[in-house]
């Protein structure tokens, strides 16, 4: 199937360029040894001068657990779900089948990295080595306050070590991976790797940084179960407790309740192969290919929507063509996750169908309309397609959905 074009809108996200970390694409694992952290104690009585264990490591040799926080929310890294506290936040980035990320706090400060890597077997001493340059440069001593590794209740093998830093402060660095025959040594496949930077917290904060950190990787070992897909594998929309307005713009337009969008004061733009009316505010550039066309929509100077008209001499699910265009928006903009927030699908005319999604990127609103000359709504072709994806303003829902409306009903291919 054709691979659709999608708009590229890299200034509405502002997605930190952490830089591959030069590994064999390989798994992680972990290595072992026994040392204890000296830190001091204080209490009501005065400063004791005791040797107190370390509380990350307190919460490792416990097993870690998920956390139980109403608070707490999900924030995906490509297929990976982490909890974090409600006002962390994550950036991420997707390298071919790898993904990293870094994790702010509540303060927009950064608190921690994240790399989601498919590996080869690694020795965890060696996994580290090669790491630790990519990520940290020279600014380790090379020595650990502390490092053990341990076998997980649900099989998998966990790698806790505290990194020294020249800065005179310690780095708590995690791996996550399924062992080979040693739990000193990764298996072939996905390894997480935790790398977090509590610069910022000294004391009793230092004390509850580490007890989120403690709860994020429980996050990722145990993750709570998500709801089976349905049959067609795209994920449901939540439970709609209002209709998106550019979603109940079209179910009214087919219900006849609504009369059609305004276009009176609007321009005809012509490509080769289709054409529209358009609000004289936005521009238009049309790209012709060799079995479609496109055009992309700028709004001040921004690309803000894409249409893609064009002819396909095969039939391909619905579901099929509506994930490629989630997975490539995914990988393209390197956003975390999404969700179905609304959908419409309705048979136009006979032969012909319309598929409307209201798709939440994270916090990203995007509008897409898939449309084609078929014999039924779970089937995209073949024949004539158009496929339409727009950003609205989120400050006027309301207005952007005319507009957008307003250029898809009048199209003529």
């Amino acid at each position: 199937m054709r691979r659709t074009a999608l708009l590229i809108l890299a200034v509405l996200f502002s997605v930190a360029a952490f830089g591959q970390l030069g590994l064999r694409t390989v798994t992680s694992t972990a290595t072992e040894t026994e040392t204890s952290v000296a830190t001091s104690a204080t209490s009501t009585t005065g400063t004791l001068s005791l040797r107190t264990v370390d509380p990350l490591l307190l919460s490792f040799r416990e097993g870690f657990k998920a956390p139980d926080d109403p608070g707490w929310i999900e924030k995906k890294v490509g297929n990976v779900s982490l909890k974090l506290p409600g006002l962390f936040s994550v950036s991420s980035q997707k390298f071919g089948s790898n993904y990293e990320a870094q994790i702010f706090d509540g303060n927009g400060k950064l608190f921690g990295r994240f790399f989601y890597y498919q590996l080869e077997p690694y020795d965890l001493e060696e996994l580290l080595n090669a790491v630790i340059p990519s990520v940290y440069g020279n600014t380790t001593t090379g020595e650990k306050s502390y490092e053990e590794t341990m076998w997980m209740e649900n099989g998998m093998g966990v790698y806790l070590a505290s990194l020294k830093m020249v800065a005179n402060i310690d780095f708590p660095v995690i791996f996550v991976y399924t062992p080979g025959d040693e739990i000193t040594v990764t298996s072939q496949g996905p390894v997480a790797m935790f790398f977090f930077e509590p610069v910022e917290y000294t004391g009793e904060k230092l004390d509850e940084a580490k007890a989120i950190i403690a709860d994020i990787v429980g996050s990722y070992l145990f993750p709570i179960e998500e709801k089976e897909e349905d049959e067609g594998g795209i994920k449901p929309p939540k439970v709609i407790e209002e209709r998106d307005p550019f979603v109940r713009l079209f179910m009214d337009l087919f219900n006849d309740s609504r009369s059609p969008v305004n276009t009176d004061d609007w321009i005809e733009v012509q490509g080769d192969r289709f054409g529209f009316m358009m609000n004289p505010q936005f521009s238009v550039h049309f790209y012709p290919g060799e079995t479609s066309e496109t055009a992309d929509l700028g709004y001040s100077g921004t690309v803000v929507s894409k249409i893609v008209v064009g002819e396909i001499d095969t039939s391909s699910p619905i579901e099929g063509v509506f994930k490629e265009v989630i997975e490539e928006f995914l990988a393209v903009l390197a956003v975390e996750g999404y969700e179905i927030v609304d959908s419409f699908s309705s048979v136009v005319k006979e032969g012909t169908a319309v598929n409307i999604y209201a798709v939440d990127f994270t916090g990203v609103l995007c509008w897409i309309i898939i449309y084609s000359e078929t014999d039924s709504i779970a089937s995209f072709g073949p024949g004539d397609y158009f496929i339409f994806i727009g950003l609205p303003d989120s400050d006027n829902l309301s207005q952007w959905a005319e507009w957008y409306a307003g250029m898809v009903i009048s199209l003529d291919f």
